[in-house]
């Protein structure tokens, strides 16, 4: 067994699924930062003459990868995979749900 391998594709540590082709477009606001750092080893980066960013990286989509990505909050747009997209999309839709009604905790 050989764990580095085994995690190459992953976020962090959950690995063992299959790693999907994942494109991200950073904003200009926050593109700087990926020609700064390298977030993940398979990660390519295009900037664009708008100045945003567009980021390519073959990743298992766990929670840990999804967190990253909404980390950035609205300065990153999921393009491929649709199912990853589709994700983000229904955890904004669930927040905004909480954040529109009063609030239990206040």
């Amino acid at each position: 067994f050989n764990a580095d391998k085994f995690l190459e594709p992953a976020w962090g540590v959950i690995g063992g699924k299959e790693p999907e082709l994942v494109k991200l477009v950073f904003t200009p606001k926050v593109a700087q930062f990926f020609n700064e750092a390298i977030y993940h080893p398979s990660q390519t980066l295009d900037m664009r003459k708008d100045g945003s960013a567009l980021v390519t990286m073959k990743v298992v989509t766990s929670i840990e990868f999804i967190n990253w990505v909404m980390g950035w909050g609205e300065d990153v747009e999921v393009i491929t995979p649709a199912k990853l997209r589709e994700q983000i999309v229904a955890t904004v839709v669930e927040m905004t749900k909480v954040y529109n009604v009063k609030s239990r905790y206040r």
